[in-house]
């Protein structure tokens, strides 16, 4: 990236962190962040799989300092209203209640089983009390919800504890956001929320061509001695990709409105066109070059490869 774009861009944690967030350019044109969460203590979460709805929503937070090493031509991140810029998930919205669910289980035995030690060897007292509930407070990630009040009984001298969990407010309002994710962009003032999902919901497309870089383009790896032949290289690769997806596109348009291609597919059935399945059908073409005035053709292609060169408007007794 250095090389081709003459740019990097790091965020290095801060001190005693693991978590770190990278930031690189895709395909020279998809601007892609990425948080690397290696301790979620970090994030102030345990490492449990039913914490993975908090871990992904602090993760995305833990952008919100990322940018201070970005060039300060470019406009910096910015986020619009919640209801704007933030998509819906039903299966988000989903995970995030059943983890604060089992969340808030768990430190209801927690302080269940402290109520009845009340008194005994491990909570003689006020202090020992409090310090256990700070805790369970900090262990299970009730700050905002729990709310307890811990006094001494004067005709005993026992410690007292009576407590809740605030469900009107605060857990209501963070019900209210199950399922919502922030989209940060670098984009224009003038672009639109609804263009700012289109594009995000389009870098699976940029994902995909990676994926041909590495698979069907079968890029070898190859020693270079200077940069100005890197970056021929990666002309060249980026062309043969274009070619790549320019064919699987004009296939794709050519069936329209159908989706899926009758034969293309494993055992002859219907798929729909990609640039590996249409390829692959034409890889056993034979192509007979021009000689003597004769022009080239290609001999005898089978009924799919026939109905593929049809697509590409390729005519098999004078091909380009």
């Amino acid at each position: 990236m250095q090389i081709v774009f003459g740019r990097r861009v790091r965020t290095p944690p801060p001190d005693g962190y693991r978590t770190r967030v990278k930031s690189y350019l895709t395909c020279g044109r998809a601007f892609r962040i990425e948080t690397v969460v290696d301790d979620t203590a970090d994030l102030g979460v345990a490492r449990r799989i039913a914490h993975l709805p908090e871990i992904l929503s602090k993760a995305s937070i833990s952008l919100f300092g990322a940018y201070e090493h970005i060039d300060p031509d470019h406009p910096a991140p910015r986020f619009g209203h919640p209801k704007d810029w933030r998509p819906d998930s039903g299966a988000r919205a989903h995970a995030a209640a059943i983890a604060r669910t089992k969340k808030l289980d768990r430190a209801r035995d927690e302080l269940d089983r402290l109520g009845r030690g009340l008194g005994g060897r491990h909570y003689p007292d006020q202090a020992a009390v409090t310090a256990r509930i700070a805790a369970i407070t900090r262990d299970r990630r009730l700050g905002p919800y729990l709310r307890t009040t811990v006094d001494t009984d004067p005709a005993t001298g026992r410690p007292t504890l009576a407590w809740s969990f605030d469900q009107t407010t605060v857990l209501a309002d963070e019900a209210a956001t199950d399922g919502w994710y922030a989209l940060l962009t670098t984009l224009p003032t003038d672009i639109t929320a609804a263009e700012v999902l289109r594009r995000y919901k389009g870098q699976e497309a940029v994902e995909r061509r990676y994926g041909t870089f590495k698979g069907p383009l079968a890029v070898a790896p190859m020693f270079l001695h200077d940069n100005r032949r890197i970056t021929a290289l990666i002309t060249v690769i980026c062309l043969a990709l274009l070619v790549f997806c320019l064919v699987e596109r004009h296939v794709r348009r050519a069936i329209a409105p159908a989706t899926a291609l009758d034969g293309l597919g494993p055992g002859h059935r219907p798929a729909t066109p990609t640039g590996r399945l249409i390829f692959g059908a034409l890889a056993r073409l034979r192509l007979i070059p021009a000689t003597n005035g004769r022009p080239a053709i290609i001999p005898r292609p089978g009924p799919l490869q026939a109905r593929l060169l049809d697509l590409l408007d390729v005519d098999p007794t004078r091909p380009p």
